[in-house]
């Protein structure tokens, strides 16, 4: 069943666990291939790790928008894309490098980042008409940094020690049918103290690291969240806070595809237009629905507003 549980241990740690199944399957059936390409078991896993992040960090934001991560680099498997909100509403796609072949026991340094130059980024992008999105940010905000790291976790944990500075440990796991995530911090205002003086806090959180560190992949993968928690921590005291139904849902429209189309300008447009005989196909590259434009709305596209108060010809997707 898909879940995400948040939970806490005496006010020193918090965390959230993540699984999904059903709401997963969209996004293995939507990435099985790449253009002509087979996409490779091992990079859905990995796409299905960083959507168990995403997922996982949004959720412990108090903030109405969208957190997009991003891990690019020169490698076979040049951009992986996870956007996830604190509802737990998700989508997720990847892009291959054409011509490169993809070992099927690659690590995901050798995917994305072989020459060392890859970039993880952390994008905050607040609703619209939200006033106060997160804590003053009514902006969009951007983090970047290096890739570190030869697995999703040692590089989402990488950004966490830099932008959060708060002790964290993440462990995920993902196949073709489940995908797994739990996300351990300590709590803000508490680290110092954990540093110092607290020495039941330290020792709880060396306790319960020590505790998620023997779960194994099958475990991750086939037992429920609840069930995960129980057996993990069945001599701590631990609280609940709230569970939440993770969903699979794409935010793109026709619209969107027709603001894409406008800022390429007539000219460009009208010459894919022109090679692709008559008519232009742009799919979306979270969940690969087709939006078909003629050359009757793509003139539509470019009218001039005083011109646009007719009638737009009736289009489908």
């Amino acid at each position: 069943m898909d879940s995400l549980i948040r939970f806490g241990f005496n006010e020193r740690i918090r965390g959230q666990v993540v699984r999904l199944d059903r709401s997963w399957l969209p996004l293995v059936t939507h990435h099985q291939r790449y253009g002509e390409r087979d996409v490779p078991p091992t990079v859905r896993e990995r796409m299905g790790e960083l959507t168990a992040a995403g997922l996982l960090l949004a959720s412990s934001l108090k903030f109405d928008g969208s957190l997009l991560l991003q891990i690019q680099g020169t490698g076979p498997a040049r951009l992986f894309v996870a956007e996830c909100q604190a509802d737990g509403r998700f989508r997720a796609t990847v892009k291959l490098q054409e011509g490169m072949a993809i070992p099927h026991d690659a690590s995901f340094g050798d995917l994305v980042n072989p020459d060392g130059s890859g970039r993880f980024a952390v994008t905050l992008l607040p609703a619209k008409n939200t006033a106060r999105a997160v804590d003053g940010l009514d902006n969009p905000y951007q983090g970047i940094i290096p890739f570190e790291g030869d697995t999703v976790a040692e590089v989402l944990e990488n950004y966490m020690s830099l932008s959060e500075q708060l002790p964290s440990r993440l462990w995920l796991a993902a196949s073709e049918q489940s995908v797994f995530g739990l996300l351990l911090q300590v709590m803000p205002g508490t680290s110092d103290q954990l540093a110092t003086d607290d020495d039941e806090g330290r020792l709880l959180w060396e306790q319960v690291q020590a505790l998620a560190d023997t779960l194994t992949r099958e475990e991750m993968l086939n037992l429920p969240p609840e069930e995960v928690l129980r057996r993990l921590f069945w001599e701590t005291e631990i609280s609940a806070y709230d569970e939440r139904r993770p969903r699979f849902e794409c935010t793109c429209s026709r619209e969107k595809v027709a603001g894409m189309l406008k800022m390429l300008g007539r000219e460009e447009v009208e010459a894919i237009l022109e090679e692709q005989q008559g008519a232009i196909q742009v799919n979306c590259e979270f969940c690969r629905l087709p939006y078909r434009f003629d050359a009757q709305q793509v003139a539509a596209l470019f009218l001039e507003p005083e011109a646009e108060a007719g009638a737009v010809p009736e289009v489908t997707r």
